[in-house]
């Protein structure tokens, strides 16, 4: 088979979709969300084919938790399609992106920060909480631009010995944690920091405006904050 070869890309995600007839497409969504790709390759009047999915995430820059999402739409780009599960909106966020909380909302598993993305409670920590019912940490946080402003972290525990800060951990990385709450974390076994702890060597963790208190930790635990 010889002749000159055509081409017909095709990116789809959900009602959304993209074309190119390039060797080496370039498109821009206009849509958030996990693209599949299909791609047909006509040949002297032979046409071959191939797709993958999920090939590329186009990230929002904004994405929405709030306590009374009723329809979650990922990746939670608009208020109407807020999720009410803060690490799922935390997991889909690049770098450079802002995670509005609203609401009391609750998880059942750690929040893992290791991009530099902006977490903040959009009234603040009066009336914005993530509340841990999981018996885990809140919030691990790992990256130097990464921030945690204007929310209240309730119920960390960590049943594991010398295990420290149940709210939230600055890991060496660093990040910042402004106008928070810190409240009702438990430590099972000696610990450090039952509440809030940073790690040794951490040069670039920053805490600013926070209320540490109301935390339980077993005869050895060293340090409420």
């Amino acid at each position: 088979v010889s002749g000159p070869a055509t081409y017909a890309w095709t990116f789809t995600s959900g009602d959304t979709v993209l074309t190119s007839a390039e060797a080496n497409p370039f498109v821009t969504p206009t849509v958030c969300g996990r693209y599949d790709a299909e791609l047909k390759v006509t040949v002297g009047g032979k046409t071959i084919s191939t797709s993958k999915q999920e090939l590329f995430y186009a990230a929002p820059r904004d994405l929405y938790v709030r306590w009374d999402a009723a329809s979650p739409k990922f990746p939670f780009a608009s208020p109407a399609d807020a999720t009410s599960d803060p690490k799922a909106a935390v997991e889909a966020a690049i770098d450079g992106a802002m995670v509005h909380v609203s609401g009391t909302n609750t998880v059942t598993a750690m929040i893992s920060i290791s991009r530099a993305i902006t977490l903040k409670g959009e009234t603040g920590r009066d009336a914005d909480w993530i509340k841990q019912t999981g018996g885990e940490r809140v919030i691990y946080l790992n990256n130097a631009q990464a921030v945690v402003r204007g929310l209240t972290l309730a119920g960390g525990y960590l049943p594991s010995q010398y295990d420290h800060g149940a709210g939230i951990r600055i890991a060496s990385n660093g990040g910042t944690v402004e106008d928070c709450t810190i409240r009702d974390c438990k430590l099972a076994h000696y610990g450090y920091g039952v509440g809030f702890e940073i790690a040794s060597g951490a040069a670039n963790a920053v805490v600013r405006r926070c209320i540490i208190r109301s935390h339980k930790g077993v005869s050895g635990t060293y340090g409420g904050g």
